[in-house]
């Protein structure tokens, strides 16, 4: 479920940067007009159902079942800041967002 979390909240941060730096969103390949409230939507039904994934352990505690339920959490941010920080990718603000150049993925470097 990390992917659909990944996904709604990168369309988020790319309407935002697309509307602070006044570019037309109408103009892209994949326009939907009911974004960015389909992301918000999607990160809302993801996070219910990423909690209650594990919902019978509350009811008859198992340590063993809690982990297995919930241990998906930290690894996925565990991993993704990780990565982050490996690769020195910095989190950027609305006005800094490159929609013009194409880049290489994980890279800075122009193609």
């Amino acid at each position: 479920m990390g992917v659909e979390f990944v996904t709604d909240f990168t369309a988020i941060r790319s309407g935002r940067g697309h509307k602070v730096q006044g570019r037309d969103r109408s103009e892209l390949a994949y326009y939907n007009p009911l974004q960015p409230g389909l992301a918000i939507w999607g990160i809302i039904w993801t996070a219910i159902f990423i909690l209650v994934n594990g919902y019978k352990v509350f009811f008859k505690w198992s340590t063993t079942d809690f982990l297995t339920a919930y241990i998906n959490i930290p690894i996925f941010f565990a991993l993704w800041i990780g990565w982050t920080i490996y690769m020195r990718q910095p989190f950027w603000k609305p006005h800094e967002m490159d929609f013009v150049t194409v880049r290489r993925v994980g890279t800075n470097a122009s193609l």
